[in-house]
């Protein structure tokens, strides 16, 4: 992993900044596989982006039809908050 340098931590605060928007989430979020969702979720939460990371969860939980193909089908706010806190608990 490479050094956090000041190039990147302002890279990172843009990304942040890009990808919390929950306009973006509601548009976006049913186009993304679950892996990536979860991924893009982790890092917004760990960037201290919570409320957004959360909002991008239950929107794709919420564009989903099929219950069987999707981790996030009709997942709440606690529920999607939860996940997130016990996944990046380590």
């Amino acid at each position: 992993m490479p050094a956090i340098t000041t190039q990147l931590a302002a890279a990172l605060d843009r990304f942040g900044d890009a990808w919390a928007d929950g306009m973006l989430a509601s548009s976006v979020s049913e186009s993304l596989a679950c892996s990536e969702l979860d991924a893009l979720a982790n890092v917004l939460f760990l960037m201290g982006y919570e409320e957004q990371a959360v909002t991008w969860l239950v929107e794709h939980g919420e564009s989903s039809s099929e219950e069987e193909e999707d981790n996030h089908f009709e997942w709440t706010r606690e529920d999607a908050e939860q996940e997130l806190r016990d996944r990046t608990a380590a």
